[in-house]
C-alpha cells in the first residue's frame, strides 16, 4: 500500500504526463499510477486565479506544451492527509482578516505599509504633514558652497549637515542661507520664515560680542524659554517659541550642532510629524577602552560598537573635539557620560545608537 507522501508523488507524476500527452504510455507502462485507482480528478489550473470549490491540493507542474501552471486535486477526504495537502493553495483571507488593526496611527509608511495599503484598495489615507523646518546659518566666517572661501572664513557646514537631519527625522527643510553677524541681518532672516514650522539656526548663541541671535529671536516675536545646558559638546543652546512654533538656537560648532540636533530637535520633529516613537533607541554596551568624561558636564561622546557574545563593545571614535566631524561620521552612537567620570574597560555604558547596526559599505 502507497505512503500518502508517494499517492502525492504519483498523481504529481500523472499530472505531468497528462498534460505532456504521455498518459497513453503511461498508462500501460505504470499502471499503479492509474487515477481510476484514486476518486479524484484532475484540472489544469495557472496562477493567482480563484480555486473550484472541493478542491483539496494543487501540484505544481511545468510543461513544454501547456507551460507552467497547477493540478488541482479534488474529491474525498483522504488527500487532506497527504503531505503537503493545502500546501500550494493560499486561503482567502490569509493575511487580513475581517476586523483586524491593519495599521496604528503614528506608524511611519514605509515599503510594506503601502504595500499592504495598496491589497486593502487604498488609494489615499490620511498622513501627518511634514514639519516644515527653515535652517540658518551666522556667522561672517561663513563661505557658501559655490563660493571660494576667503581669509579667516570657512566652510558652511551647518546647513548642510543639518538640512541632511531633519530629512532623516521626517521634516522638510528649506535653507535661509547664511546671514552676516549683524542684528537687522539676522531678524530679517528670522522673519522670513514665517510660514515655517521650526526655525532652526546654528552659531551666535554664546556670550561673544557677536552672538546675536538670541536677541534677533526676540525681537522676531519669539519668546525664549532656556539657554544653555550642562552637557558636552554642544552647552549653547537656546530654545524659544514664536506663534506657538518652536525655534531653536543650535551652536556653530559641526559636531555641537548635530548632536545637540539630535537631543533636542529630532524628537521635537518626530512629534510633529505624529510618530509614536520619537526618541533614539538606546542599549547597553561593554566598554572595549577607557571611556573618560572629564568636566563637570554630562558627555555624550562619539563612540563605534562592535558586535560580540554578550552583545556590543564600544570605543571612542577618536579625538572628542566639536569641530571633529569625522567622528560623527564614524560614529554608532553617542555614550552617555555622567560627569568628571570614566568607564572603565568591561564595564557598561548606556550608548544612544545614531544609526542601524548593521556592516558599512565599503
Amino acid at each position: 500500500m502507497q505512503s500518502p507522501q508517494n499517492s502525492l508523488i504519483a498523481l504529481a507524476l500523472w499530472t505531468a504526463l497528462l498534460f505532456s500527452g504521455q498518459a497513453a504510455t503511461a498508462a500501460d507502462k505504470y499502471p499503479d499510477f492509474l487515477p481510476a485507482r484514486y476518486e479524484h480528478y484532475f484540472t489544469r489550473f495557472v496562477d493567482n486565479r480563484t480555486v473550484p470549490e472541493q478542491m483539496l491540493n494543487a501540484v505544481r507542474i511545468t510543461s513544454r506544451e501547456y507551460g507552467r501552471g497547477f493540478a488541482l486535486i479534488a474529491g474525498i477526504s483522504k488527500y487532506a492527509s497527504m503531505s503537503g495537502a493545502g500546501s500550494d493553495l493560499v486561503p482567502a483571507g490569509e493575511d487580513v482578516r475581517v476586523g483586524d488593526r491593519v495599521l496604528e496611527s503614528g506608524v511611519v509608511l514605509r515599503a510594506a505599509e503601502v504595500g499592504l495599503l495598496a491589497t486593502l484598495g487604498h488609494a489615499q489615507v490620511t498622513v501627518y504633514r511634514k514639519p516644515r523646518v527653515a535652517i540658518l546659518s551666522t556667522g561672517n566666517e561663513l563661505a557658501d558652497l559655490g563660493t571660494e572661501p576667503g581669509p579667516s572664513q570657512i566652510p558652511n557646514t551647518n546647513t548642510y549637515a543639518l538640512m541632511a537631519q531633519v530629512l532623516e527625522a521626517g521634516g522638510d527643510p528649506a535653507s535661509l542661507g547664511v546671514a552676516p553677524d549683524r542684528l537687522e541681518a539676522i531678524e530679517e532672516r528670522v522673519r522670513r520664515a514665517r510660514d515655517a514650522d521650526v526655525v532652526l539656526s546654528s552659531a551666535g548663541v554664546s556670550v561673544g560680542e557677536l552672538d546675536l541671535v538670541r536677541e534677533a529671536f526676540t525681537r522676531a516675536g519669539a519668546e525664549l524659554h532656556l539657554w544653555k545646558v550642562s552637557m558636552r559638546p554642544g552647552k549653547p543652546i537656546t530654545f524659544g517659541t514664536r506663534g506657538g512654533r518652536p525655534v531653536f538656537g543650535l551652536p556653530g560648532n559641526p559636531v555641537s550642532a548635530m548632536v545637540t540636533f539630535e537631543l533636542f530637535v529630532r524628537p521635537a520633529l518626530r512629534r510633529m510629524a505624529g510618530a509614536e516613537v520619537v526618541e533614539r533607541p538606546r542599549l547597553r554596551a561593554r566598554a572595549l577602552e577607557p571611556i573618560a568624561n572629564p568636566g563637570s558636564r554630562r558627555g555624550y561622546l562619539r563612540v563605534t560598537l562592535t558586535p560580540d557574545a554578550g552583545g556590543y563593545g564600544a570605543r571612542l571614535t577618536g579625538d572628542q573635539g566639536s569641530a571633529i566631524l569625522r567622528s560623527m561620521v564614524l560614529a554608532d552612537g553617542l555614550a552617555v557620560v555622567a560627569p568628571d567620570t570614566t568607564i572603565a574597560v568591561g564595564e557598561a555604558v548606556d550608548v544612544v545608537l545614531l544609526r542601524a547596526l548593521e556592516p558599512r559599505s565599503r
